[in-house]
């Protein structure tokens, strides 16, 4: 592992805290600085980061104001 590779993980808080939480990635990452991509995007998976999530967050959100919506009429 590079020290590119550290500064980066440390700059990324999320990927610092997906480390802390599951450490065994650390082995695949000192054998190939490519692995952090993988890192990458599990951390925001497991954050949902992911622009996906960010969309589904904005339905639900917006379906629960129509409920509200609806409960009042």
């Amino acid at each position: 592992m590079t020290k590119e590779i550290l500064k980066y993980i440390r700059t990324h808080e999320y990927i610092y805290n997906f480390l802390r939480d599951d450490s065994s990635h650390y082995i695949y990452l000192y054998k190939d600085n490519n692995y952090i991509k993988v890192i990458k995007r599990l951390a925001k998976e497991k954050y949902k980061l992911r622009y996906i999530d960010k969309l589904q967050s904005i339905e639900n959100k917006i379906n629960q104001i129509n409920t509200i919506i609806e409960v009042f009429k």
